[in-house]
């Protein structure tokens, strides 16, 4: 077996911004000293509605926050290369 690290971050989900759940999960997730992306996905309609359509969404805030979360994505290396953005 090859051993080679594995890039892993913590990614917030449904995260309400500005709510005590969210300060409290962050303060946790800092505390356990986890890495995080910077990126976080809010608690919106356009994420609940992948679920059944399969397609993320490319406009609004969602369409934002997903672009930025891919892109850190590709800059940490970890993206196929048939998966990468163009630019």
């Amino acid at each position: 077996m090859i051993k080679r690290e594995v890039t892993a971050r913590v990614v917030m989900t449904a995260v309400q911004p500005g709510t005590n759940i969210a300060e409290h999960i962050e303060r946790e997730v800092a505390k356990a000293k986890l890495p995080t992306m910077e990126t976080k996905l809010h608690r919106l309609v356009a994420f609940q509605e992948m679920s059944f359509t399969g397609v993320a969404p490319t406009s609004g805030l969602a369409g934002h926050q997903c672009t930025s979360l891919l892109e850190e994505i590709a800059a940490l290396g970890a993206l196929p290369e048939s998966r990468k953005l163009a630019s």
